[in-house]
């Protein structure tokens, strides 16, 4: 077997709106709450570039980049893409460096899950790198445990990863977001606003926020004081009462909006107000042009 190979990999990280979302309990042995929501990917995504190194012979190999150094904030321990590379090192056992570049369109903190989605893009890649190997070396491309590997890496990283490794474009999402199935009122053309306001909201502080005084309230982040806040600017710059949040946001949204309602604001947007965004529902497009470096 060759000592190393060299991959680039450009991918498409789309965002996802959550259409309804109900925060389950709490397990303990998880770490996790479970939950049930209705998502939907939408055509507002980042581009990725991986530039990634396999050294079969070297599987404490380890190096993790994302470029340029200063646009890394917070720290690259604290990067979702940065812990998915760690555990499938961990699982593939097999030397690796990566440098990612990616172009930050989708803002975060926002409810997109452009995290997750980023995530899950970096484990398509090291697998289709890595099925690359198996089969120059070994003629078969995955090994026969791979998918529930996968499966159990993708929810150890976070109930949004599934939804997006797995490519369901428009699905219902429950348990701690392994179980998947696509949406029985599943539409062709959905349409929306997106309001991106000039604030965010913290997922884990959001989950802390579900309970008072050691007891839980709530079972939704519409409560939280950035979503608040937001609907409370959009109702007096739009008009429009039915703004809804996605995740734990603080971005909201409206499904096909009115004529009138786009016409304000686009108006509005002139003013930079908030940023506004006018996007369809897409399918997830898989990683593509695996070239080897």
């Amino acid at each position: 077997m060759p000592e190393h190979f060299a991959f680039s990999i450009f991918a498409k990280s789309f965002a996802k709106l959550n259409l309804s979302l109900e925060i389950g309990k709490y397990v303990a042995k998880a770490g996790m709450h479970m939950l049930q929501s209705q998502m939907v990917l939408i055509d507002f995504h980042e581009i990725l570039l991986f530039r990634i190194e396999l050294f079969p012979n070297l599987i404490n190999c380890f190096d993790f980049q994302i470029m340029p150094h200063e646009q890394c904030c917070p720290a690259v321990e604290d990067n979702l893409m940065f812990k998915a590379a760690c555990k499938w090192h961990e699982m593939r056992k097999i030397g690796l460096n990566m440098k990612i570049w990616h172009d930050d369109n989708v803002p975060t903190g926002r409810g997109f899950g452009i995290a997750s989605s980023n995530a899950s893009e970096l484990i398509k890649a090291l697998e289709k790198c890595f099925s690359a190997l198996m089969s120059e070396s070994t003629g078969f491309t995955t090994t026969s445990d791979s998918f529930s590997e996968i499966k159990e890496l993708c929810s150890l990283l976070g109930s949004d990863v599934p939804f997006f490794y797995y490519g369901r474009a428009n699905s219902f999402v429950s348990g701690f977001g392994e179980t998947i199935a696509p949406l029985k009122d599943d539409k062709k053309d959905r349409r929306f606003v997106i309001a991106i306001p000039p604030f965010h909201s913290n997922t884990p502080n959001a989950y802390k926020c579900l309970y008072e005084n050691g007891e839980r309230k709530y079972n939704d982040f519409e409560h939280l004081e950035a979503n608040v806040k937001a609907k409370k600017m959009l109702r007096e710059i739009t008009g429009a009462t039915n703004w809804k949040t996605t995740g734990s946001g603080a971005a909201q949204f409206i499904e096909n909006p009115s004529p009138e309602l786009l016409r304000k604001i686009r108006n509005i947007q002139k003013n930079k107000i908030c940023d506004f965004r006018f996007v369809e529902a897409t399918q997830l497009l898989p990683s593509t042009r695996l070239e080897l470096a």
